[in-house]
């Protein structure tokens, strides 16, 4: 029954596999684009913790080159998570979790 699942007819299904390119591509634009809205959030005049978030992948902040550097690495971190997803999830797949 590898990667198989059951139909309520009884008919064998075969278990969708993650792209992890795709995954990790989705994963690293949803991070930098959550970056860049703490990074607006983070200039309103009340609290937010956008701050803090912006503060965790950037260290000159405010400046350009913290902007792109919390980018870079939102990008970054936010594909690595995707991938590892992708995977986790693929490898479930095959053991009919």
């Amino acid at each position: 029954m590898d990667r198989l699942s059951w139909t309520m007819k009884g008919r064998p299904v075969e278990a969708p596999n993650l792209s992890v390119i795709r995954l990790l591509i989705a994963g690293g634009i949803s991070a930098a684009l959550v970056f860049m809205l703490c990074w607006i959030s983070a200039e309103l005049p009340y609290y937010t913790p956008a701050p803090n978030y912006v503060r965790l992948f950037t260290s000159n902040y405010p400046s350009a080159l913290a902007f792109t550097e919390g980018v870079s690495w939102s990008l970054a971190s936010g594909g690595i998570i995707g991938a590892l997803v992708s995977l986790v999830y693929n490898g479930m797949a095959r053991i009919g979790g």
